[in-house]
């Protein structure tokens, strides 16, 4: 996805989700729509989405690698979708979600953490309920968390030559209570099981 340029039809609540989604693909997003949210509206200000403040019309998807079709109006939807099947660009149809390429997952993002819920498009209100528990079951700790296991990563390859010490150190920090000690704000006892694990002499 990335540098290539992604164009969603819309601009309410539902397009906002699509857009918010590209961001971190790091795509090009063009959002055609006479009115935005806020917060694509700011999206727009700070140079982030390009954005056409108009109806969509015919030869509006040129040069688009995937399109969203995500406007209240049915009509505008099945329009959009039939260029991009003509123009051989796969597409997403927010309210009929079973005549387009793929169906979006609910994402729950923390940092490099990413977990995805899909029921195939048979409930996203299930989906979305799910996603909303996940929110709750990872929090922002999870994303500190990560941070701190990528730079261990690099650490433990700089400290030791052999690839089994730094197999046995991973292995001994999951145990069935790490995920607990992150959640629970205890990532500092984590710090502390692996500074003595580098000790000389230590296990």
């Amino acid at each position: 996805m990335k540098g290539r340029l992604c164009t969603v039809v819309g601009g309410g609540s539902v397009a906002e989700r699509k857009i918010r989604s590209l961001m971190d693909t790091d795509a090009r997003i063009k959002v055609i729509a006479p009115r935005w949210t806020p917060a694509i509206t700011k999206w727009i200000d700070e140079g982030l989405v390009l954005g056409e403040s108009r109806v969509y019309r015919d030869g509006d998807l040129k040069g688009s690698f995937i399109v969203y079709a995500s406007t209240d109006v049915p009509s505008v939807n099945e329009q959009v979708c039939l260029e991009a099947e003509q123009e051989g660009m796969m597409f997403n149809r927010s309210d009929q979600a079973d005549t387009g390429d793929w169906v979006d997952p609910a994402v729950v993002r923390r940092g490099q953490l990413a977990i995805t819920v899909s029921t195939g498009g048979a409930s996203p209100g299930m989906a979305k309920a799910i996603q909303c528990e996940l929110q709750q079951e990872y929090g922002p700790e999870f994303e500190e968390a990560l941070d701190w296991l990528a730079g261990l990563r690099v650490t433990l390859k700089e400290t030791l030559a052999d690839p089994r010490d730094r197999q046995r150190i991973l292995k001994e920090l999951w145990t069935e209570d790490t995920i607990d000690q992150i959640r629970n704000g205890e990532l500092h006892k984590l710090k502390q099981k692996i500074a003595v694990a580098l000790e000389p002499g230590g296990k």
